[in-house]
């Protein structure tokens, strides 16, 4: 009988340290987990930073763009009103029968 009891302690044995082997193997793709998880952390804020240092440079960069659009649309409404007023006075000069070329020469 004490074959069968060896047997069955080798047998334990074995399965501890099979036990002990899967448990470093686990800890060994934990490490590595939580070393993937600091890169991935690291990455996410750095992109966020990007992306809000952009999220700003955008928005003055609209700012700019209005102030430009703000600017040219008045000088586009003066170019308007001054074509509109010298079409309008040349035909009431034309039909006053006042001719220009000879207020000229």
């Amino acid at each position: 009988m004490p074959d069968k009891y060896e047997r069955l302690l080798e047998q334990n044995i074995r399965a501890i340290e099979t036990s002990n082997r899967v448990a470093d193997a686990l800890l060994e793709v934990a490490k590595g987990s939580k070393e993937i998880t600091n890169k991935l952390n690291d990455n996410f804020i750095l992109h966020s930073k990007q992306a809000d240092s952009m999220e700003s440079q955008v928005s003055v960069t609209a700012k700019h763009i209005e102030e430009i659009r703000k600017v040219l649309m008045k000088w586009i409404k003066n170019l308007a009103i001054l074509l509109f007023v010298t079409v309008g006075g040349l035909s009431i000069l034309k039909l006053l029968g006042v001719d220009l070329t000879k207020l000229f020469n």
